[in-house]
């Protein structure tokens, strides 16, 4: 079904009320909201009346740890896509909520296509990219550090890269008159098994997942991961079934000898080429997961929906969390109308006092400016000016430490009561640190940044919880 706003989109509880409508035509019974904080809110006030809510972490995120903070104590299921997931969230959910912890699966085939002999420059190992092109997530850039690598150690290779997104431009830019690497752009799912069959590694760089569809789909068909440890659920199965090489994710130099150890010992390939076809009819068939999820599904149904206190403060927290998506306040009379649908017999009591809670964004911020003027810092900029300042940046509202927003391009001159300076001029006027404003590009702006503050501390907000996730994920 195609739900179509009839109000202004930008605005939450439009959104909300349109799922919401959505929902009760269709008699939804188990709703998925995936990463929509509104279809969460949506899904909740359906519960009186029998809808139920499963979240789905699909990977080891900070949004989606943030939407399962806030939604989890509600939820009447969380399926995770690796075990590595599943501890993310557990401590989110509620003691009664149902957990099932599979990843995604494929179709097995009855046998794996033989992989093309190595030989030298004349038949060189064949890697392929199968992914989206982008620097948070997945963080292609660093395969031309790999690249660049293999050259260095004489390795006969290809490299095939398929797949579109924001850092396309910087891969072609950067491999330019590069016979080794060829990029095809966007490829249509039909077309996948036949670059995984013309290949004999699958190549993965990224910084988290939960557990990647591209390599899932290259075990079936036989063809040995080399991946970093930012792999998610594939990991683990990669190295109990040696079917593949994982790496730290910050060490191209260590991805290129594991491609140049694979490219020099065939016998290897071969031996881990079987180990993948084994492992993935033992951990991801298609067939097997389907059962488990419908039988999931079926425990799921023969539950009663009761309304409770906590169903309210998720569904406020919830619809709080997508009006911050798009900037603008839940007006009271749209918290009537949840309350009166969600508790229509006003059982649960005064609820007006439950309070939407700040944005992940926005207590990272907090706390970055909280800890430099702990160190003594006073004349503190926000850098850069972009959608992430204009989601989180309220914090900044009154704060005497912030000077100023920064930005290199500036489009704006004010933003949240703080001028915009470029960072010339911020320095001129006495700054004294920094704090990053970005999640997807939050590296890059910390290697531009401290290229022009000195010895200023530069404080990001995403890596320490990241870093906190990878220990949670781990323990």
């Amino acid at each position: 079904m195609r739900v179509v706003w009839s109000g202004d989109p930008h605005d939450a509880a439009t959104r909300i009320e349109a799922l919401d409508r959505a929902l009760s035509a269709m008699r939804a019974d188990i709703v998925i909201p995936n990463y929509l904080p509104e279809a969460f809110a949506a899904s909740l006030l359906g519960r009186a009346h029998g809808r139920r809510t499963l979240g789905v972490c699909h990977s080891r995120d900070a949004w989606y740890l943030e939407l399962f903070e806030n939604a989890g104590p509600a939820l009447d299921g969380a399926w995770a896509v690796s075990d590595e997931c599943r501890r993310l969230i557990a401590t989110t959910l509620s003691d009664d909520a149902l957990t099932l912890s599979a990843p995604y699966g494929t179709r097995i085939p009855a046998t794996a296509p033989a992989l093309a002999p190595i030989s030298g420059s004349t038949s060189p190992i064949r890697l392929l990219y199968l992914g989206r092109l982008d620097s948070m997530q997945k963080r292609v850039s660093r395969l031309v550090a790999v690249v660049a690598s293999l050259e260095t150690l004489g390795v006969p290779f290809t490299l095939t890269i398929a797949g579109d997104g924001p850092e396309r431009p910087v891969l072609e830019r950067a491999f330019r008159g590069n016979d080794h690497v060829r990029m095809l752009g966007a490829v249509d799912a039909s077309k996948t098994p036949r670059l995984l069959e013309e290949s004999h590694c699958l190549v993965l760089v990224s910084a988290y997942e939960g557990t990647p569809l591209a390599a899932v789909e290259a075990l079936a068909l036989g063809r040995p991961l080399l991946i970093t440890d930012g792999c998610g659920g594939v990991c683990d199965a990669v190295r109990e079934h040696e079917c593949g090489i994982v790496v730290a994710q910050r060490d191209p130099e260590a991805m290129a000898q594991a491609i140049a150890r694979l490219a020099r010992d065939p016998r290897l390939l071969g031996t881990m080429a079987h180990n993948a076809y084994v492992c993935a009819k033992e951990r991801f068939d298609f067939d097997t997961h389907a059962t488990r999820l419908d039988s999931f599904v079926d425990t799921l149904l023969m539950r009663e929906t009761v309304v409770e206190r906590k169903h309210w403060e998720s569904l406020v927290a919830c619809a709080g969390l997508a009006a911050k998506r798009g900037r603008d306040d839940l007006p009271a009379d749209a918290l009537e109308r949840y309350r009166y649908r969600l508790d229509p017999n006003g059982r649960l009591g005064d609820m007006r006092g439950v309070r939407a809670r700040p944005r992940m964004g926005e207590r990272l911020l907090r706390d970055a400016i909280d800890e430099l003027s702990d160190l003594g810092a006073s004349r503190i900029g926000i850098f850069p000016a972009g959608r992430h300042s204009e989601r989180v940046g309220s914090v900044a509202e009154g704060d005497s430490r912030i000077v100023c927003f920064i930005d290199e391009a500036p489009c704006v001159e004010v933003l949240y009561d703080k001028p915009v300076r470029t960072p010339g001029d911020a320095l001129e006027r006495g700054l004294d640190a920094v704090v990053i404003s970005s999640d997807q590009y939050e590296g890059i702006l910390e290697d531009r940044a401290r290229a022009w503050a000195g010895e200023r501390p530069v404080r990001t907000l995403y890596v320490p919880i990241r870093i906190a996730m990878d220990e949670r994920a781990r323990s």
